[in-house]
């Protein structure tokens, strides 16, 4: 509250109030309101925890849970449906003992996962703000790529938002040394430029 301008007033044989002026009290209910604060439920819950072991190198279990505002309990008990996910791509959930849980298979198939994630619409206010988040250092170089492909295109794209992230990603992977191999290139197009199997 300390943050936002706010304090909690204690009031003897009362209660607790909050004390701020109406539009500090107006924000911050918009803000507790917001969809990626809602309690999540089960498909949810292994969305964010798909989220997370995809823009993150190694994650422990509590942190995830953390994330999902569950216990690790329910986290470990609900996630074998998060490794059928990955499974289905050729990426398998490997867990470091002591450490936490990484990501180890097919890159094209992690691209994949993030790709299907966002194409999801039941999905999307809660994948979008995070990918945000954790991609903000890349998005500035995924709007230059998307800007250009519109001007070179001469035309508005479809979603933009969704492209700029998967750029993104796609941008921090490479960072991370994960590239593509050149197998995986797809023939090149008619524009005779070499594109990646990007989609599902």
């Amino acid at each position: 509250m300390a943050q936002h301008g706010a304090a909690l007033e204690r009031v003897p044989g009362t209660g607790i109030r909050l004390s701020c002026a109406s539009e500090t009290r107006a924000a911050l209910q918009a803000q507790a309101n917001r969809a990626e604060l809602h309690t999540l439920n089960t498909t949810e819950q292994c969305a964010v925890a798909e989220l997370l072991l995809l823009l993150n190198p190694l994650m422990t279990f509590q942190r995830i849970a953390d994330t999902c505002r569950v216990s690790r309990q329910t986290l470990v008990a609900n996630f074998e449906a998060v490794e059928q996910f990955f499974a289905q791509a050729n990426v398998v959930c490997q867990r470091d003992r002591g450490k936490g849980v990484r990501l180890i298979g097919d890159e094209l198939g992690v691209r994949r996962c993030f790709l299907g994630i966002l194409s999801d619409s039941a999905l999307q206010d809660i994948a979008y703000p995070m990918s945000r988040r954790a991609l903000e250092a890349y998005l500035l170089a995924a709007r230059a790529i998307v800007n250009g492909v519109e001007i070179f295109q001469n035309g508005a794209l479809i979603d933009r938002e969704r492209l700029e992230l998967v750029t993104a990603f796609s941008l921090s992977r490479i960072h991370m040394g994960k590239a593509l191999e050149s197998s995986r290139v797809v023939p090149e197009n008619p524009f005779g430029t070499p594109r990646i199997a990007m989609g599902r």
